[in-house]
Parts: C-alpha cells; structure tokens; sequence
C-alpha cells in the first residue's frame, strides 16, 4: 500500500508516448505528481526512487504546457546542480553515481532535444 510517485509519474509518460493526454484517469494522476513530485510543498523532501520520479515527471512536464516546464525546470534544475559533486558526478542516490549522474544530466538536457524521443 501507500503513494507511489515514481510510478505515478512513469505511467504518466507512458500515457503521454502512447498520445493520451486527455483522459479523467491521466488528470487524476497528473494532479497526484503535482501534489507529490513537483517542486515544493510535499516534494521537498527526497522519497523513495526520488530520481526515477523526477526522470519520468520531467518528461511529462516538458510535454505538457510550456509555462509549467519553465516553473518545473527552474525548480528542479536548482534542487539537482545543488547536490552535484566537484567531479561532475552525483553522489547520492541507493542504486549509485552512474544511475543518478545519466538522470540528471538527462533532466537538465531534455529540452535540448537531443535525443529524438525527446523531440518536439
């Protein structure tokens, strides 16, 4: 039992790459992330597969309104270069550096579009 934002989100970019945008059960989940995952409030403090989330709810964010992606990757990319360590890496995390440095560095870029998935 319990909330499951890591999963939450990634479901949410699954629904957005299979082109649902619009059904009552994706709003519902999107307002979950915003109250769980988004910058501030509840998502302030690190959770269980925090990286995961934030890789998913990102991708999410970048699809969605443009306004809400500058919001999210102002906040986010702050929270994220805070932790990065002198070496270019990111330390923290349970599953180790290489996982959470390539989701990072991922967030930080996805507007970049360099990566065709992530094309507009």
């Amino acid at each position: 039992g319990g909330a499951r934002p890591a999963i939450t989100a990634a479901a949410c970019a699954a629904l957005f790459n299979a082109g649902e945008y619009d059904s009552d059960h994706l709003k519902n989940m999107l307002d979950f992330c915003q109250k769980n995952i988004w910058p501030g409030g509840n998502s302030n403090r690190y959770f269980g597969h925090w990286h995961y989330a934030h890789f998913y709810y990102a991708q999410v964010m970048y699809r969605g309104e443009t306004k809400d992606w500058d919001k999210y990757i102002e906040d986010i990319g702050k929270q994220i270069l805070r932790k990065q360590s002198a070496s270019g890496a990111w330390m923290e995390g349970h599953v180790g550096p290489v996982y959470t440095t390539a989701i990072n560095a991922t967030i930080l870029q996805l507007d970049k579009g360099y990566l065709p998935i992530y094309q507009k």
